[in-house]
């Protein structure tokens, strides 16, 4: 984010503020989270009927966590229900 003060927290009730410091560490969490699904992948690799001892968030709930631009008026922070997202043509959740 190259300019925090561009944007607002969402209308979340655990939203991520703009200070730098907890959009670090947020980050930090999203990497972590992002490393959990990378393993995940590569265990169903080796083993696809294995069991998985992964516990992971779901992605949505951090998009929603996120904070919004400002100049976006028309859409209000974390209203738009994940049913109703645009999603790229063959992805689903």
């Amino acid at each position: 984010m190259a300019d925090p003060t561009a944007y607002a927290p969402s209308a979340d009730k655990d939203a991520i503020t703009t200070d730098i410091r907890a959009l670090v560490e947020e980050r930090n969490k999203i990497r972590n989270e992002m490393r959990k699904y990378s393993r995940i992948i590569e265990s169903l690799n080796r083993d696809p009927m294995g069991k998985l001892g992964f516990d992971t968030q779901d992605a949505i709930s951090w998009a929603h966590r996120l904070p919004v631009p400002k100049q976006r008026p028309d859409i209000k922070a974390g209203a738009i229900p994940p049913s109703e997202l645009e999603w790229p043509p063959g992805l689903q959740f």
